[in-house]
């Protein structure tokens, strides 16, 4: 989903969004305008707080569009539970990453320049998971789960393969592919699970 790229200016003491300009045929960051869209600037307000705690040029990500899917989804759901996959961050873990989420890979490389090769490399952001997991539990839902991957993954694996007394030959089967998904270093510590549910 897409993200939307925000600044502080400690002079100002404002939130303000990030664009990207043209210039010498090279794109570029440049800070815009006021902030026009209205679920921006209801997120910039309550993140008026944070701002006082961070530096000067501090610099986030927000995805609008991820909180009304998350929106939307909680209402439609009468009852079940809604999963989420992705690697991202609490609002506190965010706080310390001063230059934001956003990155780009090219070739399963991670690129050095966001805007260099436009079409040929992936950008993505990390979720903010507090954000979605607030707007769900203000419609109703309760979060049965927020971990890691790993922890998510090994406990099912205990679950389902232990009783079934499977799990050994399941595991030298496939040990590497359940290894890159639980190790720290691979996908294990980046990825978090959101399980929130409505019971009736």
């Amino acid at each position: 989903m897409p993200a939307r790229r925000l600044g502080w200016n400690s002079k100002a003491r404002r939130w303000f969004e990030w664009g990207v300009g043209l210039r010498s045929g090279k794109f570029v960051w440049e800070p815009l305008g006021p902030l026009s869209d209205e679920n921006l600037a209801e997120l910039t307000q309550s993140l008026a707080a944070v701002g006082e705690m961070v530096p000067d040029g501090f610099t986030m990500e927000a995805s609008p569009t991820a909180r009304n899917w998350w929106k939307r989804a909680a209402n439609a759901l009468a009852r079940g539970k809604l999963l989420a996959f992705d690697y991202g961050y609490t609002s506190d873990e965010l706080l310390f990453k001063t230059g934001g989420t956003l990155r780009a890979y090219n070739r399963h490389h991670l690129a050095t320049d966001i805007l260099e090769a436009p079409g040929e490399q992936d950008i993505t952001a990390g979720v903010n998971f507090s954000a979605i997991q607030a707007e769900g539990e203000k419609l109703g839902l309760v979060t049965e789960t927020f971990s890691s991957q790993s922890v998510f993954l090994t406990g099912i694996f205990e679950r389902a393969f232990a009783s079934a007394n499977k799990n050994e030959t399941w595991l030298l089967e496939n040990r590497r592919q359940f290894q890159t998904l639980i190790h720290p270093e691979h996908l294990g510590a980046s990825f978090r699970v959101l399980v929130q549910g409505r019971s009736d």
